[in-house]
């Protein structure tokens, strides 16, 4: 993440930094508390795609698959295209899912929802539409509002009002912790720490 004034020779510049957000000083005070939200959550994910990597009670191209979900920047909205991503047909990743995970109430569609609720979560920042977090992440506010109350039982306002933080509890508890066990340990640290920023800087 980097901040920076925007004249002319700082943008030109921009081209050479591999960075993951950049934020211009007269909006730090709006943009920086989002965008350090936003990396957060990412870092989180990639603790759980790296916890994917070394569950090894999960066949290789079942754990592959999950943490190439948790990585994606732009979340992968279908079953389908999850296979395609990792190079799978889809029935043998719902097979796979089916027969190692066996749980009516986690399904692999499902998990992928969760993905795109907490990286959609994590971009909406104060005054910004669902609609512009969605068409930059790929989704729709229809479809998210759909999985917020398939999957969590509430409305894109209870999602406003209770950030990524929200989301990733209910995530934790209802996925994760089935899935992961003792794993789920190596990311306590992450997801504590989203969690006591989201209740101090508040959304």
């Amino acid at each position: 993440m980097l901040v920076t004034s925007s004249d002319p020779a700082n943008t030109r510049h921009l081209a050479a930094v591999n960075v993951d957000a950049v934020i211009w000083i007269p909006e730090i005070e709006e943009a920086l508390w989002p965008a350090i939200r936003s990396a957060r959550v990412a870092g989180t994910l990639n603790a759980i795609a790296a916890a994917f990597d070394d569950c090894d009670d999960l066949p290789l191209p079942l754990r592959t698959a999950l943490a190439v979900a948790c990585r994606s920047t732009r979340p992968v909205r279908s079953v389908g295209r999850l296979a395609h991503t990792v190079g799978r047909d889809r029935s043998s990743l719902w097979r796979l899912w089916d027969r190692h995970i066996g749980s009516p109430q986690i399904r692999l569609t499902d998990f992928l929802g969760w993905v795109i609720l907490l990286r959609c979560a994590s971009h909406k920042a104060p005054g910004r539409k669902w609609l512009a977090v969605c068409t930059e992440l790929g989704t729709n506010p229809e479809h998210l509002g759909r999985l917020a109350k398939r999957l969590m039982g509430c409305t894109l306002r209870d999602l406003t009002v209770g950030g990524p933080a929200f989301v990733l509890r209910h995530f934790a508890h209802h996925v994760l912790q089935p899935l992961l066990g003792p794993r789920l340990q190596q990311i306590a640290a992450n997801c504590n720490t989203l969690l006591v920023d989201e209740s101090t800087h508040g959304r």
